[in-house]
């Protein structure tokens, strides 16, 4: 008889902890096993993200500072654009990256996240393949120096002046005032007349 009012007590306290999962009986436990690792989780992000603002400046500095005939003004321009490309990508990486950690941690089941994540990936990438070789098209033109603000360039049979240069498109403006947004992803030859030898 002992026996059973032990067990039947032990039932109440287990039907009660699942009817009230957040008593201070269950959560300080948890805290104390899970909770060390969340908070290294969170500190370790925290110092990614400031290891790639000291990094991601001087990334691009050394990307766009060799074998440059450009000038200060347009080295650093080109620098801010690469460096900001940089920092975009690397914060999402790790902070993607540290969620799904502390999700782990927490007992979700993060395969079906990364399922899920993989089929949208594939999705955006069919759906955006112009966009995203556009970026990778003004990345490489940023990061070669094929050409820079002020230029006269020939591109996708347009000349004019270069206005401006950013990863997705490049700004011509023609000899009539025309002014002409060109995708970076159009562009498969570059005539630079600038850097004609005299």
């Amino acid at each position: 008889m002992v026996a059973y009012s032990h067990r039947m007590k032990s039932a109440r306290q287990i039907l009660g902890q699942a009817e009230h999962p957040f008593t201070t009986q269950s959560v300080i436990p948890w805290l104390w096993d899970h909770g060390p690792t969340v908070v290294c989780i969170v500190a370790g992000m925290v110092l990614l993200l400031g290891g790639v603002r000291l990094v991601d400046g001087r990334i691009a500095k050394l990307l766009t500072g060799r074998g440059d005939l450009a000038g200060l003004e347009e080295r650093s321009r080109r620098a801010k654009t690469l460096e900001s490309s940089f920092h975009h990508v690397a914060t999402v990486v790790v902070v993607v990256g540290g969620l799904l950690m502390i999700l782990a941690e927490l007992g979700v089941n993060i395969t079906p996240l990364l399922g899920s994540a993989a089929v949208v990936g594939l999705a955006t990438a069919f759906a955006a393949q112009t966009l995203i070789r556009d970026y990778f098209y003004g990345f490489l033109i940023l990061l070669e120096n094929q050409y820079g603000i002020n230029d006269e360039v020939k591109l996708a049979s347009i000349t004019g002046r270069v206005e401006r240069i950013t990863l997705r498109l490049t700004v011509l403006r023609d000899a009539d005032g025309v002014l002409h947004f060109i995708p970076n992803g159009q562009i498969t030859t570059v005539s630079n007349l600038s850097r004609k030898r005299p």
